[in-house]
C-alpha cells in the first residue's frame, strides 16, 4: 500500500513540475540585424580638360619670370623641343588617334594627348634641341642635333644658338644673338625696345620702329654697299586693327631706295592666350616668318593656314601644328622640366 501512495505522489510531482514549467516563456534565439549592403563609393579619376587661356604659357622664355601681363609664370622650364619629318609622301602624318577630317576640324586650342608618343615611336624625327640655362636662370644655349642629316651638325648652320645678357639689379637684357655663326647685337631704347641690330664688326643689319602699344610696324634689313654705307634691301611693315588682327607686308628696295610690295599676309591672333614664344623685347624682331610673329597666339593667316596648339592640364605647350594640317613636318613637341 505505501509503495503505491509513493507511485501517485511521485507522478502528481512529475505532473506538477511539467505543468509549471510549460508556463514560463520560451527562451528565443537572439536578434541579429544586418545592415544593408552600401554598394563601395567608386571615386572616377580627374578627367583632365583644357585650362583657361590665362593658364596657356609660351613654351620659350629667355628672362626667367618674365611673362606676359596677366598670365600664370611657368614654374618649369623648356629642355627639349623635338621635330619630324617623314619617310615618304604616303605617309608624311603625324600619327594620332583622329581621322584626317577629324583632326582638321579640331579647334585652335586643344589638350595634348600622351598616349601619341607610343603611336609615333617610328616616325622619323628632323631635329631634338636641347636648352640650357645660366645661374641666373635665362635662357643661354641652344644646342641642335640634325637627327635626319646628322652630317650637317659639324657646319655652321647647326652650331648652337647662344644669347647673351646684360643683367643690371631686376633689369636683364639681351645684348648678343649668335644663331648659325651670325652675331647680331642689339641696341635699346629708353624703354627697353630693339631698336637697331648690328654684327659683330658693327655693320647696321637691322633696324625697328615700334606704336604706342609696343607692337613693331617697321622692320629694315640693310646691307653694306661697296662704299661702306648700310642700305636698305627689305622694308617690312605691320598694321594691327582692333579686331585682332595685323597685315605684314614684304616690301623690297632698290639700289636707288624705291620701295615695292612684293606680298602681303594677314594674320588673327588671341591677344588672351600666349604665343610659342614669350612676349620679350628680343622675339619682337625674331622668330617672324610667314607663320606670322611667334609672341602672338596666331589663329588664321591668309595662305590658308590654321596653327593648333595642344597644352597639358596644368597649361603648358605641349605641340605646336604650324599649319593645323597635322604633316609630320609641322609638328613641334616640348619637354619641360
Amino acid at each position: 500500500m505505501k509503495n503505491i501512495f509513493y507511485f501517485l505522489v511521485t507522478a502528481l510531482c512529475c505532473i506538477s513540475l511539467v505543468s509549471c514549467s510549460n508556463d514560463e516563456p520560451a527562451i528565443l534565439p537572439p536578434l541579429v540585424i544586418v545592415p544593408p549592403t552600401v554598394p563601395p563609393v567608386v571615386i572616377a579619376p580627374p578627367v583632365a580638360v583644357i585650362p583657361v587661356s590665362s593658364l596657356m604659357k609660351p613654351a620659350v622664355v629667355n628672362i626667367k619670370g618674365q611673362s606676359s601681363t596677366g598670365r600664370i609664370a611657368a614654374t618649369k622650364r623648356l629642355v627639349k623641343t623635338i621635330t619630324f619629318t617623314f619617310q615618304s609622301w604616303s605617309d608624311s602624318n603625324y600619327k594620332t588617334k583622329f581621322t584626317d577630317a577629324e583632326y582638321k576640324a579640331l579647334p585652335t586650342d586643344n589638350l595634348y594627348d600622351p598616349t601619341e608618343e607610343a603611336l609615333n615611336v617610328e616616325t622619323k624625327k628632323f631635329d631634338e634641341r636641347t636648352y640650357s640655362y645660366n645661374s641666373s636662370g635665362n635662357l643661354e644655349q641652344i644646342t641642335i642635333n640634325n637627327i635626319a642629316n646628322p652630317g650637317y651638325n659639324n657646319t655652321p648652320a647647326y652650331a648652337p644658338i647662344i644669347f647673351s645678357y646684360l643683367e643690371t639689379g631686376a633689369r636683364v637684357q639681351i645684348t648678343r644673338y649668335q644663331d648659325a655663326g651670325a652675331v647680331l647685337v642689339y641696341e635699346y631704347n629708353s624703354i627697353g625696345q630693339i631698336i637697331k641690330a648690328r654684327d659683330l664688326y658693327g655693320a647696321l643689319k637691322y633696324t625697328f620702329e615700334y606704336d604706342e602699344a609696343n607692337n613693331i610696324i617697321s622692320k629694315y634689313l640693310y646691307y653694306t654697299s661697296p662704299d661702306g654705307n648700310p642700305k636698305p634691301q627689305m622694308h617690312y611693315t605691320y598694321s594691327y586693327f582692333p579686331n585682332n588682327t595685323y597685315i605684314k607686308n614684304w616690301i623690297s628696295v632698290d639700289a636707288d631706295g624705291v620701295e615695292k610690295t612684293t606680298s602681303s599676309v594677314t594674320y588673327s591672333y588671341n591677344k588672351n592666350i600666349a604665343g610659342v614664344y614669350n612676349n620679350e623685347a628680343v622675339y619682337k624682331v625674331l622668330m617672324d616668318n610667314q607663320e606670322g610673329l611667334s609672341y602672338l597666339h596666331i589663329t588664321t593667316n591668309s595662305n590658308g593656314s590654321n596653327p593648333k596648339y595642344f597644352y597639358d592640364a596644368d597649361g603648358y605647350l605641349m605641340k605646336y601644328d604650324r599649319h593645323g594640317l597635322n604633316n609630320a613636318m609641322d609638328i613641334t613637341l616640348f619637354r619641360y622640366e
